[in-house]
């Protein structure tokens, strides 16, 4: 006679000093009864403003980028990737732009040097990293300026392409999302699984392009910054797939060295730093978006729990953590 499935709760069950760990021997059984809506309160959009902190242009708004991340507690700790916490990435395309502008600005009007001045000062200290500040904030149940909620920056390591941002004030209502092993045993090809996190145009096909900016055309306005945000939305999308391949080893791949899942679950721009849940909706990866060519359409990649989890002891930060195995649904 089979035991009845427990049906899984996502809730804080006690105080956490470092991992709050479920050991119960009775399985977990997929999808029953999930609320999706009160579950998806754990995923949240972050969005990374990059601007001078000093030269010429201090103050200057150089780019500003959103992403995903995960609840990891009630203290408001939140991880996600590193390129979300510090948008590196966005200040090279910045210095190819300029780089680009001022060869064909100066093939168009040669002998006109004020304007090149400009744009080699700017070139210059855009290739300098102590000069630039990110500061990332949680937009928390609204998009205007009132429910942005400031984060510290904890820790990152670009090598992992993990971060662990602190937000003040967040919303009490979200559910801290729970993590889980990530063994083989557990994960082999075929698993069925989930992303989740914020798109930039969730299932359109179109990414999201508007660019607004200053009367330079380089810097973002308060009011560009406020027009950019406003196209953006709060709603998360759920892709499902299956894990397609399993490795141990540490993968290099963009620069990241960390062991990866390879699966089928969509992850699109803006989706990175959410989370890849298995069928009982703990979570196994941290979602790595990039844009690939078409020769690899159809696989995409999450880092896996265990690099996370391994940090998140090292550093002595609470986080949920369910050990019990998952039985999908006959």
């Amino acid at each position: 006679m089979h035991n009845k499935p427990r049906k899984y709760k996502h809730i804080l069950m006690m105080p956490l000093l470092l991992t709050l760990a479920f050991n119960s021997p009775t399985p977990i059984a997929a999808d029953i009864d999930i609320d999706q809506a009160r579950l998806e309160t754990g995923v949240v959009r972050i969005i990374t403003i990059a601007k001078f902190s000093g030269g010429r242009f201090a103050g200057k708004v150089i780019s500003i980028s959103s992403g995903s991340g995960i609840l990891l507690n009630t203290q408001g700790d939140i991880a996600t990737n590193a390129h979300i916490a510090e948008i590196k990435e966005a200040i090279k395309d910045k210095k190819k732009e300029v780089q680009k502008f001022a060869k064909k600005f100066q093939r168009k009007y040669p002998g006109k040097f004020a304007p090149i001045n400009f744009l080699h000062s700017l070139y210059v200290d855009l290739g300098k990293p102590s000069l630039i500040q990110y500061q990332s904030y949680i937009l928390d149940g609204g998009l205007d300026k009132s429910h942005w909620r400031n984060t510290t920056l904890r820790w990152i390591s670009h090598k992992k392409d993990l971060a662990i941002l602190r937000a003040k004030d967040l919303d009490n209502t979200r559910v801290p999302m729970i993590l889980t092993k990530t063994d083989q045993a557990r994960l082999v090809k075929g698993t069925k699984v989930w992303s989740s996190g914020h798109p930039e145009s969730p299932d359109t096909g179109k990414p999201n392009t508007k660019k607004v900016f200053d009367e330079t055309g380089f810097f973002y306005s308060p009011a560009a910054i406020n027009a950019q945000v406003q196209t953006y939305t709060l709603d998360t999308v759920r892709h499902d797939g299956v894990i397609s391949r399993y490795n141990n080893k540490n993968r290099h791949r963009k620069g990241v060295r960390a062991r990866l899942f390879n699966h089928t679950a969509v992850v699109n721009p803006d989706n990175s730093g959410g989370p890849l849940l298995d069928p009982c909706n703990r979570v196994i990866g941290i979602n790595q978006s990039v844009f690939v060519p078409p020769f690899t359409q159809g696989t995409f990649w999450s880092i896996r729990g265990a690099e996370l989890i391994k940090e998140l002891k090292r550093l002595k930060i609470a986080y949920q953590y369910d050990a019990s195995a998952c039985n999908p649904i006959q």
